[in-house]
């Protein structure tokens, strides 16, 4: 490998940098998806000893695809709780450098280019702040974006074996998030017919790769299909007017179409959303790359990938935005904004370095305007900002051309140092994350555990029944039905409103408790879903029988409950 040169080395630099200050923000676990499902499911999972359906009340998240839960469940095996999972995602961002890379290397591009692209997708504001939750869009973009390079690679290089783990990646981001059901298969088939056509040499890689993504995604919806009889389950097929797959669920999270209600839900200056000068930044991209391909042709990426790859950016945010349910708000973009970013390269490749880092410099800038109005305090901009010119004058000098492979295990040091604070945090971050019941609640279920007793919860309508579980392997959460099929999953009654609307007596629901062997039971009145029906059913039973539950906390919207019989 040839040494950097000094735009590379100040492009490494400010990749790190951004790194270490992002790794810091992995110490408190924060975001509701993160407590609700992400890592509740693999942690119950891990104390059940099988994957199988954990039901949320009035949400359809069972029948999400399942792989960025099981990648995370992976990260949880060897402590038992989330303080290594949680750094996943902003791991990953290293492995979606290969992707650059290999881009530079298909192509011949100069790796600088490769590395600005890295970095500018980096600083994209949206990425790296949901970066460092336990949230799965950056997972998502990851295999999107890396799937496509090793499908580039597979074409290249016409190697069987790169089309299978292309075909792989591509499958398992089509299984990691619904997005990913939306964008995966419409940005393989495209490039499938691209490449099909292209050239007859080719035929045989691409089938390879499509029947690779497709057993690669096949084990989560032909879970759906054998349980509900619809894959896709809970989203209704129907194409033309007629019904593919009818079993689904009325969800009431439309498409946000182009228009202002699209401008309230995506675009702002915070942390979650997209901020103005982003937005224009990528909504330039993609029609400037398509200008220069056609009109300064000056780049050593082959003009039809690039117009290609432009062609389906655009393509895929029209379908995203036109038919998408608005659930997530901008971080729905985030695989499409990764996998845009490499349209930044051949842009990069044209700017020419002499003895002064015109590159490094403007990619720089870059990064500081597309995080300026998002930073939550100036003071992080000054010391990034310091911290860089310092850094940049330092770089300049020959010490570093020896000390400078040591940069990169600078974040690898600085792990154990985050794993450290975040385990300190973990007895006051409830509270300030979950609020002040929420910690009440731990610190109750956390004393007995500390008494050597594995505690069951029986929830209703909880959120953020992962606290229950964290740093408390062996405890366990579930919702108790209260309808006469005595099942929690949707799928087995035609609607959220069926599965509450008809209660069975209360003798038999606690019997139910008792079965299930709960200790404690939640009632969170405040939980924002659509699907939770005949809410205070739960609340009237165990005010109504004081001689079966002892209130512990009551504010009107929680009420956690000790269950008398099971003490």
């Amino acid at each position: 490998m040839r040494p950097f040169n000094l735009s590379e080395r100040i492009l490494l630099i400010i990749f790190f940098v951004g790194m270490a200050r992002y790794l810091y923000g992995t110490t408190i676990q924060s975001g509701t998806d993160t407590y609700l499902y992400h890592f509740f499911y693999p942690a119950t999972w891990i104390a059940d000893g099988r994957i199988s359906r954990v039901p949320l009340l009035g949400l359809p998240h069972e029948y999400f695809p399942i792989y960025g839960e099981i990648f995370y469940g992976w990260m949880m095996i060897p402590f038992n709780n989330s303080s290594i999972a949680i750094f996943l995602q902003l791991i990953l961002l290293l492995a979606i450098g290969s992707a650059f890379l290999m881009i530079g290397e298909i192509f011949d591009v100069k790796r600088t280019a490769c590395l600005a692209a890295l970095d500018i997708m980096f600083y994209t504001r949206l990425i790296s702040a949901n970066s460092v939750m336990g949230y799965s869009d950056v997972l998502n973009g990851v295999f999107l974006t890396l799937g496509f390079a090793l499908m580039l690679l597979s074409v290249e290089r016409k190697d069987w074996r790169i089309s299978i783990l292309s075909g792989l990646i591509l499958g398992a981001s089509a299984s990691i998030k619904l997005i990913g059901l939306m964008l995966t298969p419409l940005l393989t088939a495209f490039f499938s017919i691209i490449f099909f056509c292209a050239k007859k040499k080719l035929r045989k890689n691409i089938i390879i790769m499509d029947i690779a993504a497709f057993f690669a995604a096949l084990p989560c919806y032909l879970w759906n299909w054998i349980d509900t009889g619809n894959p896709f389950y809970p989203v209704k097929v129907c194409i033309a007017g007629l019904d593919i797959f009818p079993n689904g669920i009325v969800f009431d999270r439309p498409a946000a179409g182009l228009g202002k209600a699209a401008i309230e839900l995506f675009f702002s200056e915070g942390i979650w959303g997209l901020n103005y000068v982003s937005l224009i930044f990528y909504g330039a991209v993609p029609f400037a790359a398509l200008a220069f391909a056609f009109f300064v042709k000056k780049t050593k990426i082959s003009g039809y990938v690039v117009i290609s790859l432009a062609i389906a950016v655009i393509g895929l945010f029209l379908v995203q935005i036109y038919y998408y349910p608005a659930m997530t708000g901008a971080r729905q973009f985030i695989p499409l904004i990764m996998l845009s970013s490499l349209l930044l390269i051949p842009f990069a490749d044209s700017i020419r370095d002499t003895s002064f880092p015109f590159c490094a410099v403007i990619v720089f800038l870059i990064c500081v305007v597309l995080n300026f109005t998002t930073w939550e305090k100036s003071a992080q901009a000054v010391l990034i900002l310091l911290l860089s010119i310092a850094l940049l004058a330092f770089l300049s000098g020959k010490l570093l051309r020896k000390a400078f492979p040591g940069i990169y295990l600078l974040p690898a040091l600085y792990i154990p140092y985050c794993f450290t604070i975040s385990l300190e945090a973990k007895k006051v971050c409830y509270k300030y994350l979950l609020g002040p019941v929420a910690a009440e609640c731990f610190d109750i279920v956390m004393t007995d555990y500390e008494k050597g007793k594995k505690v069951i919860v029986a929830s209703v309508g909880g959120w953020y029944n992962y606290m229950f579980l964290e740093y408390m392997p062996g405890n366990k959460v579930h919702y108790i039905p209260i309808s006469s099929v005595n099942s929690a999953h949707v799928h087995d009654f035609s609607s959220f409103r069926e599965m509450r609307e008809t209660p069975i007596s209360y003798e038999i629901w606690l019997e139910r408790l008792k079965k299930a062997n709960a200790d404690y039971l939640l009632i969170d009145l405040s939980s924002e879903t659509n699907g939770f029906y005949n809410k205070q059913q739960e609340l009237s039973w165990v005010s109504g029988h004081p001689e079966s539950f002892t209130k512990l906390i009551d504010d009107g919207l929680h009420i956690f409950c000790r269950i008398k019989n099971n003490e």
